[in-house]
């Protein structure tokens, strides 16, 4: 088909198929070229976010080298990627040295610089452990980015009293994210422990607002402490499972809905260590006995051998005007039976018990007492301990309950009836779309059939009388078969004139 016959055609087409065929010709073009857009489309996924300026040009720089695709948002703080080459890349560039991290760590011993001093070696190791522990720490989903300081004294022989060591972490967190108390003493015994004679009190941990997050921490003592909001989430954690069970064997008893529970728990946690000391029976160990007798003369004399035959005698008969005295000790010792006992009360320790449970509907005293001593067994009821059980069968008010359920079964209706309007819509709209669909395309194929339909067109008029000389005027009825023939023959091989002759001749009848 040349050019001549399409501008034929064209010229022939109305103004409205023209407009048409213009209009579904563009409509095909861009679906085309959506569909092939949409085809080809590259998703991007994030490489690294949160990225610090001089690190995202070093990644940036790196993937131009490589030649890659990337895309930066956040403004330039994340970096993206094909979504099917994001760990590949994330391993090569942490193989070519080149980290998200936006410092430099361990890796900068890599290379040995010589003549370097010990300062600058004490200085470097600082950096880097600096920057290895800033890298463990936004490994928490909850922090975006950190800074870690550490303050490391200098270590020498000539001085007494060294200096303390201490760190200071600022962490920024991720939007609607926390850092829970546990979080928060994790950060400090990872610094603590990586640092040398780093006690944990000295570790402050800092927010981007200027919260200080290691506060309430420690106690005075620099003992570790437990927040009062974990006292009270181990505290309703212990009592909620206690109401579980024992909820769960009511409803097996009674029916769903038919027994509420409510357990309140005394936790003590003071720590607490408390030391006993009992004495038994006595038992002789060892015993001294000692006697003494001394005798004093009245009469005077030269000291020399009377005196000491005197003093030599045993037991001597007292002589008038004589004295004498006597002592008698005797010491025994016993081994007393002593038992000591250390009782340490570790924190969270159950003081005592107290549970309530209400029945619905009227019960018999039998089944109050049943009830209760089967509560009594699944909390571990004890008495000395100073636990209560409180059970009371009454009628519940359920019309609060039933109004919500009248609410609720409302509320449900109608969003199905909403849900099911929107179906049916949904249903019209792409039946009208369907239906105006199969219309145009109809109009469509039509207006092209008409279009490209051929009007017969006479190439040469003949004149009538010519046409009248080419049929024989009538002969006999034996020709009268020759005569058909030759005129079947001269309308089909000249149809439009043929038909043009028989147009004229009904005209003029």
């Amino acid at each position: 088909m040349n050019l001549s016959v399409i501008r034929e055609k064209w010229e022939a087409l109305t103004k409205n198929q023209r407009t048409i065929l213009i209009v579904m010709t563009v409509a095909v073009l861009l679906s085309a070229v959506f569909f092939v857009q949409w085809f080809t489309k590259v998703e991007y996924a994030e490489l690294f976010t949160g990225m610090e300026p001089n690190a995202a040009g070093e990644v940036v720089a790196r993937l131009q080298e490589m030649g890659l695709p990337y895309k930066l948002a956040n403004q330039g703080t994340a970096i993206l990627v094909p979504a099917n080459q994001v760990y590949d890349l994330r391993l090569q560039l942490a193989a070519s040295g080149v980290f998200a991290s936006g410092g430099t760590g361990f890796e900068l011993f890599d290379q040995s610089k010589l003549g370097i001093t010990d300062f600058e070696r004490q200085l470097n190791y600082q950096r880097a452990l600096q920057e290895e522990l800033r890298r463990t720490i936004i490994q928490l989903e909850a922090v975006e980015q950190a800074r870690v300081h550490l303050v490391i004294p200098e270590q020498s022989l000539f001085i007494k009293e060294q200096g303390q060591a201490t760190a200071s972490i600022v962490v920024k967190l991720a939007p609607m994210s926390s850092l829970r108390p546990d979080q928060v003493m994790a950060i400090i015994n990872l610094v603590a422990g990586s640092v040398d004679k780093l006690d944990p009190k000295n570790v402050h941990v800092i927010d981007t607002q200027g919260v200080i997050l290691s506060e309430g921490l420690f106690d005075d003592g620099g003992g570790i402490i437990v927040s009062q909001g974990k006292q009270f989430e181990q505290k309703r954690k212990f009592e909620k499972d206690l109401e579980q069970r024992v909820q769960a064997l009511l409803q097996q008893m009674l029916g769903s809905g038919k027994s509420v529970t409510m357990v309140n728990a005394d936790l003590d946690y003071d720590h607490r260590e408390v030391t006993r000391i009992e004495f038994g029976q006595s038992h002789i160990r060892s015993e001294q006995t000692i006697d003494e007798q001394h005798v004093n003369r009245t009469q005077g004399g030269v000291v020399g051998q009377d005196n000491l035959q005197d003093l030599g005698t045993i037991y001597p008969e007292l002589e008038s005007g004589d004295s004498g005295s006597s002592i008698s000790e005797r010491i025994t010792n016993y081994e007393l039976d002593q038992l000591q006992e250390t009782v340490v009360y570790a924190p969270g320790r159950l003081v005592s018990l107290s549970t309530a449970v209400a029945i619905d509907g009227t019960l018999t005293d039998e089944m109050v007492e049943s009830i209760r001593q089967v509560v009594a067994a699944a909390i571990g009821f004890n008495p000395e301990r100073g636990d209560q059980i409180a059970v009371m069968s009454m009628e519940f008010d359920k019309r609060a309950l039933q109004e919500s359920e009248a609410q609720m079964a409302m509320m449900a209706l109608q969003e199905k009836k909403e849900e099911q309007i929107k179906i049916y819509i949904s249903w019209g709209f792409k039946a009208l779309a369907i239906i105006l669909g199969f219309i145009l395309l109809l109009i469509i194929i039509r207006s092209l059939g008409e279009a490209f339909k051929r009007e017969p067109v006479m190439e040469r008029p003949i004149p009538i009388a010519q046409m009248e000389e080419e049929i024989e005027p009538p002969k006999p009825k034996d020709e009268a078969v020759k005569k058909q023939e030759k005129v079947q023959k001269v309308a089909k091989e000249k149809p439009e004139e043929t038909a043009a002759l028989l147009k004229q001749w009904l005209m003029e009848d």
